[in-house]
Protein backbone atom coordinates (compact mmCIF):
# COMPACT_ATOMS: atom_id res chain seq x y z
CA UNK A 1 0.00 0.00 0.00
CA UNK A 2 2.99 2.38 0.73
CA UNK A 3 4.70 1.50 -2.31
CA UNK A 4 1.71 2.46 -4.43
CA UNK A 5 0.81 5.32 -2.36
CA UNK A 6 4.20 6.80 -3.54
CA UNK A 7 3.96 5.75 -6.84
CA UNK A 8 0.57 7.62 -7.19
CA UNK A 9 2.19 10.28 -5.72
CA UNK A 10 4.90 10.44 -8.23
CA UNK A 11 2.55 9.90 -11.43
CA UNK A 12 0.65 13.50 -9.97
CA UNK A 13 3.77 15.16 -9.74
CA UNK A 14 4.79 14.43 -13.11
CA UNK A 15 1.82 15.13 -14.35
CA UNK A 16 1.90 18.22 -12.72
CA UNK A 17 5.25 18.81 -14.42
CA UNK A 18 4.24 18.08 -17.78
CA UNK A 19 1.08 20.17 -18.01
CA UNK A 20 3.21 23.15 -17.32
CA UNK A 21 5.99 22.17 -19.35
CA UNK A 22 3.46 22.56 -22.04
CA UNK A 23 2.11 25.92 -21.24
CA UNK A 24 5.23 26.93 -21.28
CA UNK A 25 5.89 25.49 -24.65
CA UNK A 26 2.82 26.46 -26.28
CA UNK A 27 3.51 27.93 -29.97
CA UNK A 28 1.47 30.71 -30.83
CA UNK A 29 -1.10 30.22 -33.86
CA UNK A 30 -0.57 31.74 -37.06
CA UNK A 31 0.20 31.90 -40.80
CA UNK A 32 3.84 33.11 -42.16
CA UNK A 33 4.25 37.07 -42.49
CA UNK A 34 3.63 37.27 -46.57
CA UNK A 35 6.20 39.33 -48.32
CA UNK A 36 4.19 42.99 -48.38
CA UNK A 37 6.02 46.07 -49.91
CA UNK A 38 5.21 49.33 -48.85
CA UNK A 39 8.48 50.41 -51.34
CA UNK A 40 8.19 54.04 -52.24
CA UNK A 41 5.37 54.86 -49.92
CA UNK A 42 6.12 57.55 -47.29
CA UNK A 43 5.87 56.82 -43.75
CA UNK A 44 4.98 53.82 -41.90
CA UNK A 45 1.78 51.10 -41.59
CA UNK A 46 3.43 49.81 -38.59
CA UNK A 47 2.05 51.66 -34.91
CA UNK A 48 6.15 51.42 -34.04
CA UNK A 49 8.61 50.86 -36.25
CA UNK A 50 10.95 48.88 -34.20
CA UNK A 51 9.88 45.07 -32.74
CA UNK A 52 9.00 45.28 -29.06
CA UNK A 53 7.74 42.53 -26.44
CA UNK A 54 4.36 41.70 -25.43
CA UNK A 55 2.75 39.74 -22.77
CA UNK A 56 -0.65 37.55 -24.48
CA UNK A 57 -3.19 36.48 -22.54
CA UNK A 58 -4.90 33.78 -24.90
CA UNK A 59 -8.49 33.01 -25.33
CA UNK A 60 -8.04 29.56 -23.83
CA UNK A 61 -6.86 30.95 -20.71
CA UNK A 62 -3.01 30.36 -20.86
CA UNK A 63 -0.46 33.35 -20.92
CA UNK A 64 2.50 34.21 -23.10
CA UNK A 65 5.34 36.62 -22.32
CA UNK A 66 8.12 38.33 -24.13
CA UNK A 67 6.82 37.71 -27.17
CA UNK A 68 8.76 39.88 -29.71
CA UNK A 69 5.74 41.88 -31.44
CA UNK A 70 4.91 44.90 -34.21
CA UNK A 71 1.31 46.08 -35.08
CA UNK A 72 0.92 46.83 -38.74
CA UNK A 73 -2.25 49.12 -38.04
CA UNK A 74 -2.83 49.84 -41.45
CA UNK A 75 -3.68 46.01 -42.36
CA UNK A 76 -5.06 45.78 -38.62
CA UNK A 77 -2.52 42.85 -38.16
CA UNK A 78 -0.58 41.45 -35.24
CA UNK A 79 2.85 40.12 -36.12
CA UNK A 80 5.12 38.44 -34.19
CA UNK A 81 8.23 35.84 -33.57
CA UNK A 82 7.69 32.52 -32.61
CA UNK A 83 9.26 30.19 -30.69
CA UNK A 84 11.64 28.93 -33.43
CA UNK A 85 12.26 32.42 -34.63
CA UNK A 86 9.68 32.45 -38.09
CA UNK A 87 7.84 35.76 -38.48
CA UNK A 88 4.39 35.12 -38.43
CA UNK A 89 0.56 36.95 -38.22
CA UNK A 90 -1.18 35.85 -35.51
CA UNK A 91 -4.83 34.61 -35.25
CA UNK A 92 -6.49 37.89 -33.54
CA UNK A 93 -9.12 34.62 -32.63
CA UNK A 94 -6.93 32.60 -30.22
CA UNK A 95 -6.12 36.15 -28.58
CA UNK A 96 -8.20 37.83 -25.82
CA UNK A 97 -5.95 40.87 -24.77
CA UNK A 98 -2.16 41.14 -24.74
CA UNK A 99 0.03 44.09 -23.20
CA UNK A 100 2.68 45.92 -25.38
CA UNK A 101 5.78 47.19 -24.06
CA UNK A 102 6.33 51.03 -25.58
CA UNK A 103 9.94 51.03 -27.05
CA UNK A 104 12.19 52.69 -25.44
CA UNK A 105 13.46 55.64 -27.49
CA UNK A 106 9.01 56.23 -28.08
CA UNK A 107 9.62 56.46 -24.19
CA UNK A 108 12.55 58.79 -23.88
CA UNK A 109 11.48 61.32 -26.76
CA UNK A 110 8.09 61.72 -25.39
CA UNK A 111 6.97 63.09 -21.78
CA UNK A 112 4.11 61.50 -20.23
CA UNK A 113 3.37 58.31 -22.43
CA UNK A 114 2.86 55.06 -21.08
CA UNK A 115 5.78 52.42 -21.02
CA UNK A 116 3.13 49.80 -21.55
CA UNK A 117 -0.02 49.96 -23.75
CA UNK A 118 -2.99 47.54 -22.69
CA UNK A 119 -5.01 46.22 -26.16
CA UNK A 120 -8.09 44.25 -25.88
CA UNK A 121 -10.76 43.62 -28.46
CA UNK A 122 -15.01 43.62 -28.56
CA UNK A 123 -15.40 47.27 -28.44
CA UNK A 124 -17.47 47.02 -31.76
CA UNK A 125 -19.79 49.71 -30.34
CA UNK A 126 -17.56 51.97 -31.71
CA UNK A 127 -18.38 53.23 -34.96
CA UNK A 128 -15.70 51.14 -37.25
CA UNK A 129 -14.38 48.87 -35.16
CA UNK A 130 -15.05 45.05 -35.76
CA UNK A 131 -15.78 42.78 -33.28
CA UNK A 132 -12.36 40.77 -33.06
CA UNK A 133 -9.61 44.20 -33.66
CA UNK A 134 -7.96 45.68 -30.72
CA UNK A 135 -8.35 48.68 -29.53
CA UNK A 136 -5.83 50.57 -26.15
CA UNK A 137 -7.57 50.65 -23.18
CA UNK A 138 -5.72 53.81 -21.21
CA UNK A 139 -8.54 53.66 -18.21
CA UNK A 140 -11.29 51.13 -17.03
CA UNK A 141 -13.92 51.98 -14.54
CA UNK A 142 -17.01 51.75 -13.64
CA UNK A 143 -18.43 55.07 -14.80
CA UNK A 144 -16.01 55.72 -17.51
CA UNK A 145 -13.53 53.79 -19.63
CA UNK A 146 -11.24 55.61 -22.32
CA UNK A 147 -10.01 53.88 -25.17
CA UNK A 148 -7.90 54.66 -27.83
CA UNK A 149 -8.01 54.14 -31.57
CA UNK A 150 -4.84 53.80 -33.82
CA UNK A 151 -4.59 53.92 -37.63
CA UNK A 152 -3.00 54.44 -40.52
CA UNK A 153 -5.14 55.90 -43.82
CA UNK A 154 -2.97 55.32 -47.36
CA UNK A 155 -3.52 59.18 -49.43
CA UNK A 156 -2.00 59.46 -52.61
CA UNK A 157 -0.97 63.00 -52.75
CA UNK A 158 -0.42 63.33 -56.55
CA UNK A 159 -4.53 63.45 -56.32
CA UNK A 160 -3.52 66.15 -53.06
CA UNK A 161 -2.43 70.20 -54.51
CA UNK A 162 -1.80 70.80 -50.62
CA UNK A 163 0.52 67.34 -50.49
CA UNK A 164 4.66 66.98 -50.66
CA UNK A 165 4.73 65.55 -54.09
CA UNK A 166 3.55 63.08 -56.52
CA UNK A 167 3.05 59.42 -55.00
CA UNK A 168 1.66 57.74 -51.62
CA UNK A 169 2.45 57.93 -47.70
CA UNK A 170 0.76 56.82 -44.76
CA UNK A 171 -0.76 59.25 -42.73
CA UNK A 172 -1.27 58.03 -38.80
CA UNK A 173 -4.86 58.35 -37.36
CA UNK A 174 -5.51 58.29 -33.44
CA UNK A 175 -9.12 58.45 -32.18
CA UNK A 176 -10.15 58.56 -29.04
CA UNK A 177 -13.41 57.04 -26.68
CA UNK A 178 -14.92 57.82 -23.43
CA UNK A 179 -17.18 54.98 -22.73
CA UNK A 180 -20.02 55.60 -19.87
CA UNK A 181 -21.31 52.91 -17.65
CA UNK A 182 -24.08 52.56 -20.50
CA UNK A 183 -21.83 50.98 -23.18
CA UNK A 184 -22.60 54.55 -25.02
CA UNK A 185 -19.13 55.62 -27.18
CA UNK A 186 -18.56 59.15 -27.26
CA UNK A 187 -15.84 60.45 -29.60
CA UNK A 188 -13.52 62.97 -27.73
CA UNK A 189 -10.68 65.52 -28.34
CA UNK A 190 -8.00 65.94 -26.19
CA UNK A 191 -9.05 69.00 -24.85
CA UNK A 192 -10.94 69.99 -21.48
CA UNK A 193 -13.95 71.46 -23.42
CA UNK A 194 -14.16 68.04 -25.38
CA UNK A 195 -13.96 65.29 -22.39
CA UNK A 196 -16.01 67.66 -20.08
CA UNK A 197 -19.25 67.45 -22.58
CA UNK A 198 -19.18 63.61 -22.69
CA UNK A 199 -18.83 63.69 -19.12
CA UNK A 200 -22.72 63.02 -17.20
CA UNK A 201 -23.54 66.18 -16.24
CA UNK A 202 -23.58 65.18 -12.67
CA UNK A 203 -19.62 64.65 -13.18
CA UNK A 204 -19.00 67.90 -15.17
CA UNK A 205 -18.59 70.43 -12.48
CA UNK A 206 -16.05 67.75 -11.09
CA UNK A 207 -14.54 67.33 -13.49
CA UNK A 208 -13.42 70.92 -14.36
CA UNK A 209 -12.74 71.64 -11.03
CA UNK A 210 -9.60 68.98 -11.34
CA UNK A 211 -8.36 70.27 -14.75
CA UNK A 212 -8.04 74.13 -13.35
CA UNK A 213 -6.37 72.13 -10.11
CA UNK A 214 -3.69 70.19 -11.89
CA UNK A 215 -3.17 72.18 -14.43
CA UNK A 216 -3.11 69.38 -16.77
CA UNK A 217 -2.40 68.46 -20.55
CA UNK A 218 -3.94 66.32 -22.58
CA UNK A 219 -2.01 65.83 -25.05
CA UNK A 220 0.24 64.22 -22.39
CA UNK A 221 -1.16 60.73 -21.99
CA UNK A 222 -0.30 60.20 -18.27
CA UNK A 223 -2.55 63.45 -17.44
CA UNK A 224 -5.53 62.13 -19.75
CA UNK A 225 -5.22 59.02 -17.30
CA UNK A 226 -5.53 60.98 -14.23
CA UNK A 227 -8.66 62.80 -15.83
CA UNK A 228 -10.64 59.79 -16.25
CA UNK A 229 -9.57 57.80 -13.14
CA UNK A 230 -10.50 60.45 -10.59
CA UNK A 231 -13.83 61.13 -12.93
CA UNK A 232 -14.43 57.65 -12.27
Amino acid sequence: MRKSGILACLICILGVVTSKAQIANLEMNGVPLRVSSYEGIQGTPFLFDDWSNATYTMEKGWTKENVSTKLNVYEKEILAVSDNGNQIILDRAQIHSFVLDRPQDEITENEGVLPKLVFEKGWNKIDGVKEDEFVNVMVKGEKYTLVRVFDRKLEDSSQNSYGPGPGKRFVSDVNYYLINGSGEANEVKTRGKSLLKALDASDQNKGKGFIKDNNLNFNREDHLIQFVTYVN
